[in-house]
Parts: structure tokens; sequence; C-alpha cells
């Protein structure tokens, strides 16, 4: 329930909500226009859409980093279950997707 939720965290989730969506636009800009591409109206700041959606992955971390802090969520550490779960996705993405295993060998957890 929502009245759970502190005024802080509560303000945490909703931008870390809007950082996502944005990270989203950002992905699907890169797949639409290439990595390369820049708005035709300069805007994104001139940045390319790969630029632009590094920015938005930052400020996506940063806001889990900010939910974190109110309370929310775990943060991958030692033996935490949040580490499992990003274990988990790294086995899961071995065995079904088509991303070089060497690529997710330099994920380091």
């Amino acid at each position: 329930m929502t009245e759970d939720l502190t005024p802080d965290q509560r303000e945490a989730l909703t931008i870390l909500q809007e950082e996502a969506a944005e990270l989203i636009q950002g992905v699907s800009k890169m797949l639409r226009h290439g990595p390369d591409s820049v708005h035709p109206d300069g805007g994104q700041d001139g940045l390319t859409n790969e630029e632009h959606s590094s920015k938005e992955m930052a400020q996506l971390i940063c806001m889990m980093s900010v939910c974190h802090a109110t309370g929310l969520f775990q943060i991958p550490h030692g033996d935490s279950l949040a580490r499992k779960w990003m274990m988990d996705k790294l086995a899961n993405l071995r065995r079904y997707s088509t991303i070089d295993h060497a690529i997710l060998d330099q994920i380091e957890l």
C-alpha cells in the first residue's frame, strides 16, 4: 500500500520510474536510428543516442542508490539476495540469449 511509503520513498520511486522510462526511450531510439545518431533538431543536448542513453542509465543508477538510501531495495554485495538474483540473470543470459559469453564473463559481481 502506498501509505506504507514515506514521502521520501514515494518521491524517490516516482523519479526512479521516470528515469527508467527515459532509458527505455533512449534505447528505443538507439534501435530505431542507431547509436551514433543525433536528434535532427539538436535535442538531447546534441548527444548521440548512445551518449543520451548512457546519461539516462547513470541517472537511473543514481536513483536506485537514492531508493536504497531511503530503505527501499537491496544493493548487491557479498552474499546478498540481490547479488544472487544478478548471478541468476547472468546464468539465464548465458543459457537463453545470443550475447557472446566473453562479454558476459566481463561482468563482475
